[in-house]
């Protein structure tokens, strides 16, 4: 089911991106919110704080090809099909190079990369009766905002 789901979203995303979908899918694995987010922060994250601190949903690694999901993520569900989509939208980016046209070519690369992700998700979630903006906590205007050049909040 879930690989019959991301051939589906990365069908979605493609032309919105520019880009072709691609044949290959990333590898999949499931983590708990403290465990993604020690592996994202790494050293600056030495315990499991509070929910409230914890800011990690998902993220995705070019060098492993690796995405990292929740634990507890529900294919069915509509606001966690958003959340691989917006993952997906990364693996894109890799698989595609436009990433790379993005480092070489914009002044927040980072910011970039991310919009864009929030773009498609925001779009995705739009589609299918959802308040992209209740969902996520933030519009896309608070977010290219909020995020620095740095990508981070």
């Amino acid at each position: 089911m879930l690989k019959a789901l991301m051939i589906s979203l990365m069908q979605f995303a493609a032309p919105q991106m520019g880009v072709d979908a691609p044949r290959d899918l990333p590898t999949v694995r499931y983590a708990s919110a403290c465990a993604m987010q020690r592996e994202y922060e790494g050293e600056a994250f030495k315990r499991c704080k509070s929910d409230g601190e914890l800011r990690v949903g998902a993220f995705y690694v070019p060098a492993t090809n690796t995405m990292t999901l929740p634990e507890g993520f529900d294919p069915r569900d509509v606001g966690d099909q958003s959340i691989l989509l917006h993952e997906l939208v990364h693996y894109m980016q890799d698989a595609s190079g436009k990433d790379v046209v993005i480092y070489l070519s914009k002044p927040c690369p980072v910011r970039e990369i991310e919009l864009e992700a929030y773009r498609v998700q925001f779009r995705f979630l739009r589609l299918r009766g959802v308040d992209p903006e209740a969902f996520q906590g933030y519009t896309l205007r608070q977010l290219a905002t909020r995020m620095g050049c740095d990508g981070r909040f």
